[in-house]
Order: C-alpha cells, then sequence, then structure tokens
C-alpha cells in the first residue's frame, strides 16, 4: 500500500493492482485480517491488510474510524445522526461507538 503524492492510494488486489483517487473511496471495511474498500464509482474490493494499517495512512487525510469495523471518508459523508449512533452512507448506515 503507497500514499502517492497527488492523493491517490496505490494497492495490491488478487486482480492486480489497482490507483485509487481518495475522493471516490466511500469507506472501509473491516473483515478480519481482510478490509473490503467500498468505492463510490467502481466495484468493491478486498485488500489482505488488517483496517489498522489504512488508519494510520489515511488518518491525516479526513478519514475517521468511527467503529472497530470502519473507516469512514468523514471529508465525502459528514452526517450524523446521533440519536440512532449511525453514519449514512448512501443507502448503507455504518455504526458509531
Amino acid at each position: 500500500i503507497y500514499l502517492t503524492s497527488d492523493g491517490q492510494l496505490f494497492l495490491k488486489t488478487n486482480d492486480g493492482m489497482n490507483l485509487i483517487n481518495l475522493n471516490s473511496i466511500l469507506y472501509f471495511q473491516a473483515e478480519g485480517a481482510y478490509t473490503k474498500l467500498i468505492l463510490k464509482e467502481r466495484d468493491n474490493l478486498i485488500i489482505c491488510k488488517h483496517l489498522i494499517v489504512f488508519q494510520k495512512l489515511l488518518n491525516p487525510h479526513g478519514f475517521l474510524r468511527i467503529h472497530r469495523s470502519f473507516l469512514v471518508n468523514i471529508q465525502k459523508y459528514p452526517f450524523f445522526q446521533s440519536k440512532h449512533r449511525i453514519v449514512k452512507i448512501q443507502e448503507n448506515e455504518i455504526p458509531v461507538s
């Protein structure tokens, strides 16, 4: 995993190498030793890295870990319902802990 100077994430998946613009990332979801990358305009990707790796790399770039299983691009979707403790991203409701 590598973050380029122009705000793109360069990472390896089973399908090969991918270059992902940070603005196209909605959120990351932990799935054991893997992380699912949820994208705005592309198919989702599965990366063989723990969520903490992405958190450490992307925290200074507007990504916030709002739950033990979710790292969210808060610059894109800052809506938070304090009553229900969720963040709505498209049709998905992400828990906040």
